[in-house]
C-alpha cells in the first residue's frame, strides 16, 4: 500500500514523463533507479514515523486502560470528601493563626512587663560589710530586720508593693510617674492616686467696704496631704538586675528572711499568748488575794462587835 505522503509525488512524476517536449525521464537525465531510491528513502522515513507515532498511542492506551476508574458517584463522593478535608484543614489553618496573634501579643506584653519590672526592681547600694567574717562565719546579723543581705552587702528592701505613688523608703520611687500621679490627682496617705474633692466656700458679707464682701462664694480644693515624690528627686530606678540569676538570687535571699520573720513572729505570739495567760492567772489571784481581805476584814469587824455568828470562820 502507497503512502498517502508519496503518492502525489509518484502522480507527479508519472505525468512529466508522459508530456511531451519534457525529457524530464529522458537517458540524460535522473534514472528510475535513482528515483525508486529516492522515494524508498521517503516511504521507510514516513514509515518509522507512523510505527513511532503508533508506539506512543499504544503506550497512552495501556495508561488509561490501567487507570482507576470509577463511577461518577463514587468520583463525586471523593471530590465532597477533598472538599470536606480542605475547608478543615482550612479551619485549622485559622485557629492556629489566631493563636499565634495571640501569641504574639503575649510576648509583646511580657516584654512591655519585663522591661517595666527591670526599671522598677532594685535594691539600695550600701557600704555595710554582711557577707563572710574570714573564719567560716557570716556577718548577716549586722543588717536590720528591715534590710536584706545579698551580695555581701545590706541593702535597703524597696516597700513600693501596690502603691501608685510616693517612695519605696529606699531612694526609688513607686509607680508609673516617677512617685507622683498624673493629671489633677494626688497621692493620698496610702500612697494611692487619688481625685481632689471640691468645696463650695459661702459669701461672707461685709458691711464695712461699702457692701462689697470681704470673699465672695468660690468653689476650692478640700484640704489634703500630697505624698508625691519631689520634682527634684523624680528620675527612674536605677536597675540592680542584668542577669536572671541575680534576680533568682535576690528573690531566693528575701523568701530566706520572709521565712525568718515568720519564724520570729510565731515566737513573738507565743510569748504574747503566754503573758495573756500570765495576766489572767494574776488577775485571778489578785481577785481572790481582793476577797481574802474582804472576808479578813469583815471577821474583824464582827470580833469588835460581839456578834459570834457574824464573826464566825466558815470551815473549810
Amino acid at each position: 500500500m502507497i503512502s498517502r505522503n508519496i503518492a502525489p509525488v509518484l502522480c507527479a512524476l508519472t505525468i512529466a514523463c508522459l508530456l511531451p517536449g519534457l525529457n524530464g525521464c529522458g537517458p540524460d537525465n535522473v534514472s528510475s533507479d535513482a528515483l525508486a531510491e529516492d522515494l524508498l528513502t521517503t516511504y521507510e522515513a514516513q514509515k518509522d514515523e507512523r510505527v513511532s507515532l503508533l508506539s506512543s498511542t499504544r503506550g497512552a492506551w495501556a495508561k488509561v486502560k490501567d487507570s482507576t476508574k470509577g463511577d461518577p458517584a463514587q468520583i463525586n463522593e471523593a471530590s465532597r470528601t477533598l472538599e470536606k478535608r480542605g475547608a478543615e484543614f482550612n479551619e485549622k489553618l485559622a485557629e492556629a493563626s489566631l493563636g499565634i496573634v495571640a501569641a504574639e501579643v503575649a510576648l509583646v506584653e511580657a516584654q512591655a512587663t519585663a522591661q517595666t519590672f527591670v526599671n522598677r526592681a532594685h535594691y539600695d547600694d550600701s557600704n555595710v560589710w554582711c557577707g563572710g567574717d574570714g573564719c567560716g562565719g557570716s556577718c548577716s546579723e549586722k543588717c536590720s530586720f528591715d534590710k536584706l543581705c545579698f551580695n555581701d552587702r545590706c541593702r535597703c528592701i524597696p516597700t513600693c508593693g501596690d502603691r501608685q505613688c510616693g517612695d519605696d523608703g529606699c531612694g526609688g520611687v513607686c509607680g508609673d510617674n516617677l512617685g507622683s500621679c498624673g493629671g489633677d490627682q494626688y497621692c493620698n496617705e496610702d500612697f494611692m492616686c487619688l481625685d481632689h474633692s471640691y468645696a463650695t466656700k459661702e459669701c461672707k458679707p461685709s458691711c464695712s467696704r461699702n457692701g462689697n464682701p470681704a470673699r465672695g462664694e468660690r468653689i476650692v480644693k478640700e484640704a489634703y496631704r500630697d505624698r508625691s515624690v519631689p520634682r527634684y528627686k523624680q528620675r527612674p530606678n536605677k536597675p540592680s538586675f542584668e542577669l536572671h540569676e541575680s534576680l533568682v538570687g535576690y528573690l531566693s535571699a528575701l523568701d530566706g528572711q520572709a521565712n525568718e520573720l515568720r519564724a520570729l513572729q510565731a515566737a513573738h505570739q507565743a510569748r504574747a499568748s503566754k503573758i495573756e495567760t500570765m495576766k489572767e492567772d494574776l488577775t485571778a489571784k489578785d481577785a481572790a488575794k481582793q476577797a481574802a481581805k474582804e472576808s479578813a476584814k469583815t471577821i474583824a469587824k464582827a470580833a469588835r462587835s460581839g456578834d459570834p455568828e457574824a464573826g464566825a470562820v466558815p470551815s473549810q
